[in-house]
């Protein structure tokens, strides 16, 4: 109920206050929800790559069978 309601408040409550505080609580308020969409999307394909298993290597590596290496968070 507060993740709901507290972004739609907090503008209501802060309309008399000087505009900076405004202006800093909706800033604040819409990164942290592009930052949970971007850890949210993070973590299922994560989640994705890990149902899909292990993956066979090479003779080299005596045929053993390992994990995938983790793809970097950022491509730059």
């Amino acid at each position: 109920m507060m993740m709901v309601m507290m972004p739609v408040l907090f503008p209501l409550m802060l309309y008399n206050l000087p505009s900076g505080v405004n202006l800093y609580i909706m800033t604040s308020t819409f990164a942290g929800v592009i930052e949970q969409h971007v850890i949210k999307k993070h973590i299922q394909k994560k989640n994705e790559e890990d149902s899909q298993g292990l993956v066979a290597t090479t003779s080299k590596a005596g045929g053993k069978v390992k994990k995938k290496k983790p793809k970097p968070f950022f491509k730059f």
